[in-house]
């Protein structure tokens, strides 16, 4: 086992053993052909589903769960198909996939009223899509740094490790600059579980997800989704704040704000988030 590899699998165990602040333990279910790791904490007839920026397990939201978990709330968070400890692939995925894998996994559940969900950049991609094909079954969507595209662009090529390990590791630090400014580093407890999680990726599964960013256009999916939607800018990543703009404009009931914080904003500056979510989830009741 080479060492980049000895330190994804330790990175992967030292997550399970560390999933403190939640009330519930994560579990596995086999939904739609693959095996999900999800974990449904609290009781009552709200509900609320955390959807993750690309490649974090479900650990991420470690940071902000506490502030949304309430008596009469249920709060269900899970690993995507190749992400965390869920199943992982070596074939192209498809938006479709992530959407039938959500379903499934509430279905499983019995979550048959409508949710809200809290999305992070690539999860609010895959919420916009799920509501667009069941708008019965959503309240509601907020996404910190979307990561949807008006139009699909190309796909970004990958640096391969084995053929060039110093441009890997080089396009790696570059990542974690843009991903996890250095502001928020002084906060040292997150900025190393942060790195643990970093480090956990599978890189296939992850280099097929980033294609599934890039190469999927919303400019027809939006308009089909009725629910409110709050999408939020963070100034300190790389996408112009413009651009979450004119996605905002693209929805019937989209709604637009601005927050100084970075890409992984609920996991870097919970404190900044909650105030937003929590106004949020208010309008609609829960």
């Amino acid at each position: 086992m080479n060492l980049v590899r000895a330190i994804r699998v330790l990175a992967a165990l030292w997550l399970l053993g560390s999933a403190g602040l939640a009330a519930a333990s994560p579990e596995w279910v086999t939904v739609n052909h693959v095996s999900l790791r999800y974990e449904l904490s609290g009781s009552g007839a709200d509900t609320v589903v955390l959807m993750q920026e690309s490649g974090k397990p479900l650990e991420i939201w470690d940071e902000i769960l506490p502030s949304l978990s309430t008596p009469n709330r249920r709060v269900l968070r899970y690993d995507p198909r190749g992400v965390g400890l869920s199943e992982k692939f070596r074939k192209p995925t498809t938006m479709q996939d992530q959407v039938d894998d959500l379903r499934a996994l509430m279905d499983a559940l019995d979550l048959r009223q409508p949710v809200v969900f809290l999305s992070g950049a690539f999860g609010g991609s895959v919420a916009l899509q799920f509501a667009a094909q069941y708008p019965e079954r959503v309240r509601g969507i907020a996404v910190t740094s979307p990561s949807a595209l008006l139009e699909a662009r190309p796909a970004r090529p990958r640096i391969d490790p084995a053929v060039d390990p110093a441009g890997a590791r080089a396009a790696d630090e570059r990542a974690l600059k843009v991903t996890y400014p250095e502001p928020f580093r002084a906060n040292e407890e997150r900025w190393v579980k942060y790195q643990g999680m970093h480090a956990s990726v599978d890189p296939d599964s992850e280099m097929l997800i980033e294609k599934l960013i890039n190469t999927t256009a919303f400019a027809d999916v939006l308009p089909k989704v009725q629910c409110p939607v709050l999408l939020i800018a963070t100034t300190q990543f790389v996408r112009p704040v413009d651009s979450v703009k004119a996605l905002a404009e693209a929805l019937p009931k989209g709604r637009f704000a601005v927050l100084d914080t970075g890409h992984v904003a609920s996991f870097q500056s919970p404190e900044r988030v909650t105030p937003l979510f929590q106004a949020f989830m208010t309008e609609l009741g829960l």
